[in-house]
């Protein structure tokens, strides 16, 4: 299942990657279970990181960054929302 915001362009984009059966939901902003603003806001701080970047010029180094990157961001970064731990901080609760 794919769930993007209301731009009509995903549901080609959608087909293409993933074929005509692929399920396609378009999310509500104040629609918890299909609610894009997640991966929007993390893709908004992978990009404020990336943007004053300029020796990536390849994509192995590029990789390395986004795995080293990773790891920051999910166990070691504090995170407003979550009392100032990390995002995988709190899976340790379970």
């Amino acid at each position: 299942m794919v769930i993007t915001d209301k731009l009509a362009a995903y549901i080609d984009g959608i087909e293409m990657a993933y074929g005509a059966d692929a399920e396609h939901r378009q999310g509500l902003p104040f629609n918890v279970q299909n609610n894009t603003s997640l991966i929007e806001r993390f893709h908004n701080s992978l990009k404020e990181r990336t943007k004053v970047m300029r020796d990536l010029r390849d994509r192995e180094s590029l990789k390395r960054f986004t795995d080293g990157w990773l790891v920051h961001y999910n166990f070691l970064r504090p995170h407003l929302g979550l009392g100032l731990r990390p995002p995988l901080s709190i899976t340790d609760r379970r």
